[in-house]
């Protein structure tokens, strides 16, 4: 399983969805932001290509998809709702 997100081997993207909740929470002061920031800094380490290609994480790494869909919703206020293409 890869999944770095960064373009270099020591730097993953999450640092540029932390930027952005870091604007969006000073506009807005929304704790969901907060939180989104927090655990971005949390997997940083995990998703560089270094960390990805090791193997370590594979386990981690579906439990880290459950955990932003649970904060994309938190963030958006998307939950209970229903795609229409669901």
């Amino acid at each position: 399983m890869h999944i770095a997100l960064g373009s270099s081997a020591d730097e993953g993207m999450d640092w540029i969805i932390e930027g952005l909740a870091e604007e969006t929470l000073g506009m807005t002061a929304d704790p969901g932001y907060a939180k989104l920031i927090a655990w971005c800094r949390r997997i940083a380490p995990l998703t560089t290509e270094a960390a990805s290609a090791s193997g370590q994480y594979d386990e981690q790494y579906p439990k880290l998809a459950v955990e932003s869909r649970l904060l994309r919703k938190e963030v958006l206020g998307s939950e209970g709702r229903v795609s229409p293409d669901a």
